[in-house]
């Protein structure tokens, strides 16, 4: 959930956006959002449409999709008006007559969803996977190494826009997509990346088979050790790893029995690592941004929340922290843990638990994130930000 500020602010934009491509179809009269509802009145009999999660999920969409969705709920007021596919509000009389059609309907249409969900969770249609565009002239002039890896930023930013619209992301192709486990230390910490423990690891660009019984056993994919580059003039006050996955290591991630076992094997790593922070997330490897947060984990409560401040928060496409907030001569690990350490256990569980998480532990601290909810990690990052005074525009905390 969002709190009610994000909310207002959100509610205006949709329906000034709405409004604007009303106004591209020629339509009169204005659109108002209510709840989870859009009615545009005032051109002739008022309509409204469903606008599903949209408002929820307005402050994590890029400004190219928030077009999108604000001109595809226009069209279908436009349709509404003009006698389409969503109808106009029935007068009683009528809605006592069709009732009894409509709940004989519903339980039909109920039971026919549970026995095809039956057959689906038994994969009797086959992988569902979802169909990327066309590719370009340009990218199939491409040479075939660089083809592909330009099919794959397609597809993966095909499924990106399937996520953030609200959509059960169901089973994928998961090219593209990577899986990363990052590491950190705060200062003074020797360089993460040379410790042979990690390094062996990855030594074969595969995970050691005696790592993990689940995740040994992958055959197609690779793992590689990194030490990645904070952004430039950011001094991150901690050393940081990144153990990077792709191939088959991301199925493993997106099934139940292998999020457990990646789980497992991260907080493992963790602690044979002495860090402070950790994360495990999902992301396109041609983009920055942290799409699927699964697990950020703490020596303590504070740095737990900061892992998910920083691995979450600091890596969605619109901003969740305002770096102006902070003071972070030391670096901004370290002040994302202070400004965290004014958060208490409960706070934190409750943030979580919003955002389909659940919050373990009190020395070291884990916020699991249900993999049905891949933004759930977003959404809690930007409500611990607002909570502790950080996001954009938020009021500071009181003392």
């Amino acid at each position: 959930m969002i709190d009610e500020d994000t909310r207002e602010a959100a509610v205006q934009e949709i329906a000034e956006k709405i409004n604007a491509a009303l106004g591209r179809h020629g339509v009169a009269g204005v659109a108002v959002v209510t709840g989870s509802m859009v009615e545009l009145r005032g051109s002739g009999s008022p309509v409204a449409v469903d606008l599903g999660p949209m408002v929820e999920q307005w402050p994590l969409l890029p400004p190219d999709m928030r077009e999108r969705k604000a001109e595809h709920a226009a069209t279908r007021l436009v349709a509404a008006l003009r006698g389409g596919d969503v109808p106009r509000a029935m007068r009683p009389g009528r809605a006592r007559s069709w009732l009894g059609t409509l709940l004989a309907a519903v339980v039909l249409l109920g039971a026919l969803g549970a026995a095809g969900y039956w057959l689906y969770r038994r994969n009797f249609f086959g992988e569902v996977v979802l169909a990327p565009t066309a590719p370009s002239a340009a990218e199939s002039a491409l040479p075939p190494a660089e083809r592909e890896r330009a099919r794959a930023a397609r597809v993966c930013d095909a499924v990106r826009s399937r996520i953030y619209s609200g959509a059960n992301m169901g089973a994928f192709d998961t090219a593209g997509w990577e899986v990363e486990l990052w590491l950190a230390r705060l200062e003074p910490a020797p360089a993460l990346v040379e410790r042979a423990d990690l390094r062996k690891l990855v030594a074969a660009g595969r995970l050691d088979p005696g790592a993990d019984a689940v995740l040994g056993k992958v055959e197609h994919g690779s793992v590689e050790l990194v030490a990645p580059q904070p952004a430039a003039g950011t001094k991150l006050g901690a050393a940081v790893a990144v153990l990077r996955f792709d191939g088959d290591y991301v199925l493993s991630f997106l099934s139940p029995d292998g999020r457990g076992a990646f789980l497992g094997f991260a907080e493992r790593q963790a602690k044979a690592a002495g860090a402070d922070l950790a994360a495990l997330y999902g992301k396109c490897a041609h983009l920055r941004w942290h799409d699927l947060g699964g697990w950020y984990w703490g020596a303590d409560r504070a740095r737990a929340a900061a892992a998910l401040l920083y691995a979450a928060g600091m890596f969605a496409e619109q901003p969740t922290i305002d770096m102006g907030k902070l003071a972070a001569s030391s670096g901004l690990l370290p002040a994302l843990v202070a400004a965290a350490g004014r958060l208490d256990a409960e706070a934190l569980r409750r943030i979580a638990v919003e955002h389909a998480g659940a919050a373990d532990g009190e020395q070291q601290t884990a916020l699991r994130f249900h993999m049905g909810k891949p933004t759930g990690a977003l959404f809690a990052a930007r409500g611990l930000a607002q909570q502790l005074g950080l996001a954009p525009g938020a009021a500071p905390p009181a003392p």
